[in-house]
Protein backbone atom coordinates (compact mmCIF):
# COMPACT_ATOMS: atom_id res chain seq x y z
CA UNK A 1 0.00 0.00 0.00
CA UNK A 2 3.06 2.64 0.85
CA UNK A 3 4.28 1.31 -2.51
CA UNK A 4 1.19 2.58 -4.03
CA UNK A 5 1.12 5.90 -2.52
CA UNK A 6 5.04 6.48 -3.15
CA UNK A 7 4.12 5.88 -6.83
CA UNK A 8 1.30 8.32 -6.81
CA UNK A 9 3.04 10.90 -5.34
CA UNK A 10 6.27 10.24 -7.75
CA UNK A 11 3.75 10.10 -11.05
CA UNK A 12 2.04 13.57 -9.27
CA UNK A 13 5.48 15.15 -9.28
CA UNK A 14 6.31 13.98 -12.35
CA UNK A 15 3.12 15.36 -13.82
CA UNK A 16 3.96 18.64 -11.88
CA UNK A 17 7.28 19.06 -12.67
CA UNK A 18 6.41 17.83 -16.55
CA UNK A 19 4.10 21.15 -16.90
CA UNK A 20 6.29 23.62 -14.54
CA UNK A 21 8.52 22.72 -17.63
CA UNK A 22 6.29 23.04 -20.32
CA UNK A 23 5.06 26.32 -19.33
CA UNK A 24 8.97 27.22 -18.61
CA UNK A 25 9.30 25.95 -22.51
CA UNK A 26 6.21 27.67 -23.62
CA UNK A 27 7.54 30.73 -22.09
CA UNK A 28 11.43 30.50 -23.35
CA UNK A 29 9.96 30.01 -27.69
CA UNK A 30 7.76 33.25 -26.83
CA UNK A 31 10.39 34.86 -26.19
CA UNK A 32 12.41 33.83 -28.56
CA UNK A 33 9.49 34.12 -31.40
CA UNK A 34 9.24 37.63 -29.96
CA UNK A 35 13.13 38.53 -30.60
CA UNK A 36 12.79 37.19 -33.80
CA UNK A 37 10.20 39.50 -34.61
CA UNK A 38 11.73 42.35 -33.54
CA UNK A 39 14.83 41.27 -35.04
CA UNK A 40 13.31 40.60 -38.75
CA UNK A 41 11.38 44.37 -38.09
CA UNK A 42 14.30 46.12 -37.46
CA UNK A 43 16.17 44.37 -40.57
CA UNK A 44 13.31 45.34 -42.76
CA UNK A 45 12.73 48.94 -41.32
CA UNK A 46 16.85 49.23 -41.88
CA UNK A 47 16.08 47.24 -45.30
CA UNK A 48 13.37 50.19 -45.98
CA UNK A 49 15.68 53.31 -45.00
CA UNK A 50 18.22 51.98 -47.62
CA UNK A 51 16.25 51.63 -49.86
CA UNK A 52 14.54 54.90 -49.71
CA UNK A 53 18.32 56.62 -49.70
CA UNK A 54 18.98 54.72 -52.96
CA UNK A 55 15.67 56.27 -54.43
CA UNK A 56 17.12 59.62 -53.41
CA UNK A 57 19.85 59.02 -54.82
CA UNK A 58 18.76 57.91 -58.34
CA UNK A 59 15.95 61.03 -58.24
CA UNK A 60 19.02 63.27 -57.32
CA UNK A 61 20.87 61.54 -60.03
CA UNK A 62 17.90 62.24 -62.34
CA UNK A 63 17.53 66.09 -61.43
CA UNK A 64 21.04 66.50 -62.46
CA UNK A 65 20.27 64.99 -65.18
CA UNK A 66 17.32 66.83 -66.36
CA UNK A 67 19.49 70.08 -65.37
CA UNK A 68 21.97 69.37 -67.85
CA UNK A 69 19.64 68.51 -70.10
CA UNK A 70 17.80 71.81 -69.98
CA UNK A 71 20.97 73.68 -70.10
CA UNK A 72 22.26 71.75 -72.76
CA UNK A 73 19.18 72.67 -74.65
CA UNK A 74 18.83 76.34 -73.99
CA UNK A 75 22.97 76.42 -74.99
CA UNK A 76 22.02 74.93 -78.23
CA UNK A 77 18.45 77.28 -78.64
CA UNK A 78 21.02 80.66 -77.81
CA UNK A 79 24.09 79.15 -80.26
CA UNK A 80 21.11 78.73 -82.91
CA UNK A 81 19.33 82.07 -82.58
CA UNK A 82 22.98 83.63 -82.55
CA UNK A 83 23.47 82.42 -85.76
CA UNK A 84 20.09 82.73 -87.00
CA UNK A 85 20.76 86.02 -86.26
CA UNK A 86 24.20 86.62 -87.33
CA UNK A 87 25.16 88.06 -83.66
CA UNK A 88 27.52 87.09 -80.61
CA UNK A 89 26.85 86.36 -77.51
Amino acid sequence: MHEIIAMKNVIYFNKTNFRSIERKSNAVIKEMKDHLNKSYQLISIEQIIEFVKELQSQLQTEKVKTVLSLFVFFVIFVIYKQRKNNTKI
